[in-house]
């Protein structure tokens, strides 16, 4: 999650990770949970008594290396419930459909050699003073993400349409970046998908299959906070851990609602990037991904379901972004910095339900495909750490994402709740469902 929405120094937790080991970076702290490391960690070993072998070789357990453990984990097979959402299988994707020449065969986890930890070091620490954590310029969810307005999380615009794009608004559609590429790999994403009739899946399912094709895109931080005002940045072409979302979000969405110009995906993207900032300023952007979940929510975009699946209460506060405005440009003005606090301080008293790391695998099967995830981050201050979308893969429950510490987008090498337990900066998960 890249700085432009505050999740917690996403893959940028502020730690330097060196094959599962991680030091904390100056200036950042950890937050203490009740939960006990040593514990996830032994729980993470029973359920390694299977042929999983771990590449260390990366410097970073959760996002690289070659996929070395056959089938994954087999205790974690799909359940009957997630496969009843699969009413048919998604055609492989053959070389020719996807908008990224020479990336990898994405129906398979993308390997990479070891990065050097030097290089690890220098790209985390250059990305936490620019983008505080994740790449986007905030305290990001891997990798970015907090928000701003002193009104409710509501659209004003006009009623929430489900499954689709809101109809009747009228919106200006500048300030927007975008370049000229990214309109042209929008229709060709648009005409695939109508081609394999992927547009009559249910949103989930539509957002999975959509990332697939974007498996291999470049990962890119601090996209959404070029310099100049604030305008509504669109990038197709690569992606930070949240933008990916977004994006994926925003095409599945006028997919299902019928509609074809890039014109509608640029207002559903701005309708799920901001709280209700019209035309967009810099406080009104969720950078916050806890924040953006309950803010789309309220818009009836994605249902939070971790509450549903036995979660617990985050009482942690929020407050990353405040407590280190050196970290974000736009802070330097004492207005926007002011929003900020505010947004800070509702946050605080919202309730924030997560699943505790040690108890993703016993609810994994209740997980769909393309269900949003929001790693939660043991940075002080910040809410979530990573983003990505859930994706059932060889048995197991993968994570699809655009990582820090990588180069592209891609399918996470260990399984969903493996992954979690081996990052320390990461501690459990918050889930969206699309609607």
């Amino acid at each position: 999650m890249g700085p432009g929405h505050a999740r917690r120094g996403m893959s940028g937790t502020g730690r330097l990770e060196q094959g599962g080991r991680k030091e904390v970076m100056p200036g950042m702290s950890l937050r203490n949970r009740t939960t006990s490391r040593s514990a996830h960690t032994a729980a993470l070993d029973r359920r390694r008594g299977h042929s999983t072998v771990f590449d260390r070789g990366s410097g970073d357990p959760g996002h690289s290396t070659a996929f070395d453990r056959g089938s994954g984990d087999p205790g974690h097979a799909m359940a009957p419930s997630n496969a009843a959402h699969l009413r048919r299988r998604i055609p492989p994707m053959r070389s020719r459909d996807r908008p990224f020449a020479g990336m990898a065969d994405n129906e398979r986890v993308a390997t990479r050699p070891p990065v050097p930890l030097a290089l690890i070091h220098t790209c985390l620490v250059l990305g936490l003073i620019l983008t505080g954590g994740c790449g986007r310029g905030e305290p990001a969810a891997d990798d970015s993400g907090a928000a701003a307005e002193a009104s409710p999380s509501s659209d004003r615009t006009a009623a929430a349409q489900p499954g689709g794009t809101v109809t009747g608004e009228a919106v200006e559609l500048t300030p927007v970046e975008a370049e000229e590429e990214d309109p042209v790999i929008f229709r060709q994403t648009v005409e695939w998908a109508r081609g394999q009739r992927l547009d009559t899946l249910e949103t989930g399912p539509l957002m999975a299959a959509l990332g697939r094709r974007f498996v291999g895109a470049p990962y890119l931080p601090g996209t959404l906070d070029p310099h100049g005002p604030e305008r509504l940045v669109i990038n197709l072409r690569s992606f930070d851990c949240v933008t990916y979302v977004e994006s994926m979000l925003a095409i599945a969405r006028v997919l299902r609602a019928g509609a074809a110009t890039f014109d509608d995906f640029t207002r559903e993207l701005r309708r799920i990037r901001y709280r209700d900032g019209i035309p967009p300023d810099y406080p009104a952007r969720l950078h916050y991904f806890s924040d953006w979940i309950a803010a789309n929510e309220a818009k009836g975009i994605v249902q939070s379901i971790a509450a549903g699946l036995g979660g617990v209460v985050d009482t942690e506060p929020i407050d990353f972004m405040s407590t280190h405005p050196g970290s974000y440009r736009q802070l330097a003005d004492t207005a926007n910095l002011r929003a900020i606090i505010e947004v800070e301080a509702r946050l605080r008293a919202r309730e924030r339900v997560y699943i505790p790391e040690a108890g993703i695998a016993d609810i994994a099967s209740e997980i769909r495909d393309g269900d949003i995830i929001a790693a939660t981050s043991t940075v002080a201050g910040l809410d979530i750490a990573h983003t990505g979308l859930a994706l059932w893969h060889d048995g197991a429950l993968h994570l699809m994402h655009a990582p820090l510490v990588g180069s592209a987008v891609e399918i996470s090498v260990l399984p969903l709740a493996d992954r979690i337990l081996e990052i320390e900066g990461q501690d459990g998960i918050m889930v969206a469902r699309p609607r």
